[in-house]
Parts: structure tokens; sequence; C-alpha cells
């Protein structure tokens, strides 16, 4: 949570209530055309480009590394990040976890459909370096190994909720796993795989972990939710984000990935 912090300040030091908007300013920029990135928790950007090309940019936005085979295995669903020693790439069509050092370099591939995982349409990485999937088939979010192979699952979701999901991203963070479904809500278990709650957080975009809560975007507003608030608070995006294609928050500010690039910003006080 500690590298949230810088946001939560900010925010109550421009004495930003729900509706007002936040302000930014630009920094630097990558040209070129990308589909998809991550930041992880270094300050490292994971980039992909309309050729299938995965590349790795510092803090400075320096480029300091790339991967150029993606494409042989489909369609890239999402990148778990978090680990700035090791990547992992999901790829949902052929069910395979592609893992990379920090140089991105291959170490391993995981074929889930070798230990029998189907099913799969969400993959994050646990807190020791393992990694969550949820497998829709028998309605359990799993830890697995490198070997692909489960060494922890939960009861079955449907039991447990009454509720048949489909998530499409799962994030481990500060002792909890958040597994979400934009139709159904975000479900929270803790790291040992025992559910907590459901939260009513309908269609947003751009999810991802923030303290012991989530952040995201949803019609032209950065929402965040903290297990301590009772709602989400909501503030207006800045116009320069309204037209971003994706956005990717950090504790300085955020990424946004518009057609011809990807812009970093940094929050402003006024």
């Amino acid at each position: 949570m500690r590298k949230w912090i810088s946001i939560l300040f900010i925010l109550s030091f421009m004495h930003v209530e729900a509706q007002d908007s936040l302000h930014v300013n630009a920094g630097k920029k990558i040209y070129g055309t990308f589909i998809y990135f991550s930041p992880d928790g270094l300050g490292n950007l994971f980039v992909v480009t309309k050729s299938g090309q995965l590349r790795k940019y510092n803090a400075n936005m320096d480029s300091v590394g790339s991967y150029n085979e993606l494409k042989q295995l489909g369609r890239l669903h999402s990148i778990a990040s978090f680990n700035a020693l090791k990547t992992g790439v999901f790829f949902s069509q052929y069910k395979t976890i592609l893992v990379l050092d920090r140089f991105l370099r291959e170490v391993n591939r995981i074929d889930l459909r070798k230990t029998q995982l189907y099913q799969v349409n969400a993959v994050g990485q646990s807190f020791d370096n393992k990694w969550w999937v949820f497998d829709e088939q028998d309605a359990k979010l799993k830890k697995i190994g490198d070997n692909g192979r489960a060494e922890m699952e939960t009861a079955d979701l449907r039991l447990l909720t009454g509720e048949n999901i489909s998530p499409t991203s799962i994030y481990d963070q500060q002792r909890n796993v958040f597994v979400y479904d934009p139709v159904k809500g975000l479900f929270i278990f803790d790291q040992l795989g025992a559910f907590k709650k459901k939260l009513a957080l309908i269609g947003w975009n751009d999810l991802q972990p923030f303290g012991t809560g989530v952040i995201g975007v949803k019609a032209g507003k950065m929402l965040v939710y903290a297990n301590e608030m009772f709602d989400a608070q909501e503030y207006m995006l800045p116009i320069e984000l309204n037209g971003a294609l994706k956005l990717g928050f950090t504790n300085e500010g955020c990424y946004a990935l518009y057609k011809d690039c990807i812009v970093k910003y940094t929050w402003a006080l006024k």
C-alpha cells in the first residue's frame, strides 16, 4: 500500500472532492502503434506493439529489452508484471503463460491444457511468485506452480456465492486476491484462498490493485475503492485522459495509451 500513499496525499492536499476534476502534467512519450501496456511495481513499463513485439521501458522511458515471438502464441490477453524479476504473459486462445525474466528472456512456458485447465480466461501472479488462475470449468480459483499443477484451490464459487462468473483479471495485493468479472463484480479472497466478500463494482475498465482495494475507470471518471471505504470514490478524469484507449495508474500519476503513442503523466497540484 505504501506506493499508493502519494496518490491519497495528493488528492487530500488538493482538496479534491468527488465529481471534481483531477489535473495532470504530461511527461515523456513513446511513439508508435501499441495494443497493450502494463506497468510493474518498480516503474518499468511493458508494451506490446501492433506487430507483436513486447518491449520493456524503464522509469525514464528508455527501452531496456524486447521479445519478438509473441505472435506464435496467438492474441495476448494480459501481462502479469508486478514482480519486476519475473513477468507472465498470458495467451487465452492457447491457454499458455509465457514466463520471461527481467531481461525478457524466455524461461518457461506453462501450457494449462496439459494439466486439464481448459477454461481459464484470467491469470495473475501470486505474492510467492506462482500463478493464480480461475478455472471456469469447476468455478474455482487455483494457485499453480511453474509446472502448471494446482497447489491450492478454493471451494466451488457457485456454492459460496450462488453465481457463475467469468473473470477477466486477477490480482494478488496486500494479502488479498482480487478476481474481477466486469458483469458480476469484484470477488475478494485471502491469500490462502478463503472467500471474503463480493463488491458490486460493475463495468469498470483498466481495473488494477490500489493498496488494500482497487482503482479503475468508468464513464470518464477515476474510481477508487479501498476496503475501509463504504463506497467507491469518484473523480472526474482530466480532459487529456478522456481520449485514452487504456490507462495504467502509478504512485506518481498514470500512463495513457493513444492511437500513436503512450504518454506518462504525473499528478499536478493546483
